[in-house]
C-alpha cells in the first residue's frame, strides 16, 4: 500500500505520463469526473475552484496529509489521471453541505452554454453515514463564467474563475508557470503565452515588483 502511495506523488509531482483514462461524463464545456461521490475524507475538502496546475498539485499534496479517509489512495490515482489542462479546464469542486441524517443527492448537469452552466442536486431515499460527505468534481472549460447549483433548500452560485492571483504573489508581475511565461495585464489579470507542454517545470518568478 506504502508503494503504490509513493508511485502515485511521484506521478502527480514529478510529471510522469500516465496512458489517458475516459473518466468523464459530460460535455466539452462542462463534465463530471466519476469518483465515488461519498467519502469520510470529503469532510476536509470544501467547494472551490482549482484553474492552475500549481494550485491542483497542492490541492493533491494536501490530501496526502489529512486524515479520515475511506478511499484516499483510490481517489487520490484517479483524480491524479483525470488529465485536465488548465489552460483550458478548471476543476469544480462541489461539496454539498450535510449534517447528522443527511439524505444522500445526486447531482445532474441539466444545462451549459457558452457562458453558463446549472448543476441540478436531488435528494436519494438513502440516508448519508454520519461520518460520510458527499463531494462532486468537474471539468469545467474556463469560457464558462459561473456555475449554478440548484437544489431544494438553496441555489449557490459558484465564480469559474480563471484569475492566477491565487497561486502567484501579488509582488511577482512576470513569471514561468512550468510551461508558458506571463505577465500581469491590466486589473492583475494574468496575460500567458499559450505554448503547449507535455511535461511542465516547476513555477518560478522572474520579475518581482
Amino acid at each position: 500500500m506504502q508503494m503504490i502511495k509513493i508511485c502515485l506523488f511521484s506521478l502527480v509531482l514529478l510529471g510522469c505520463s500516465v496512458p489517458p483514462l475516459n473518466l468523464f461524463k459530460g460535455s466539452s464545456a462542462i463534465s463530471q469526473l466519476l469518483l465515488p461521490s461519498a467519502d469520510s475524507g470529503y469532510t476536509n475538502l470544501r467547494t472551490r475552484v482549482i484553474s492552475s496546475s500549481q494550485e491542483y498539485k497542492a490541492f493533491l499534496t494536501g490530501i496526502d496529509t489529512q486524515r479520515d479517509w475511506e478511499h484516499k489512495i483510490e481517489f487520490g490515482m484517479m483524480i491524479a489521471k483525470a488529465h485536465i489542462d488548465f489552460r483550458t479546464k478548471n476543476l469544480l469542486i462541489y461539496r454539498h453541505p450535510s449534517t447528522r441524517g443527511t439524505k444522500r443527492v445526486r447531482a445532474t448537469i441539466t444545462a451549459s452554454s457558452d457562458n453558463n452552466a446549472t448543476i441540478q442536486v436531488e435528494e436519494e431515499s438513502a440516508v448519508l453515514p454520519s461520518r460520510s460527505a458527499q463531494a462532486f468534481f468537474y471539468k469545467v472549460s474556463k469560457k464558462i463564467s459561473k456555475v449554478t447549483v440548484r437544489s431544494k433548500k438553496r441555489v449557490l452560485t459558484i465564480k469559474n474563475s480563471t484569475d492566477h492571483r491565487a497561486v502567484v504573489p501579488k509582488e511577482c508581475v512576470a513569471w514561468f508557470d512550468g510551461c508558458n511565461h506571463c505577465i500581469r495585464g491590466n486589473k492583475g489579470r494574468a496575460l500567458c503565452t499559450k505554448r503547449y507542454c507535455k511535461k511542465k517545470d516547476s513555477f518560478r518568478c522572474i520579475k518581482w515588483q
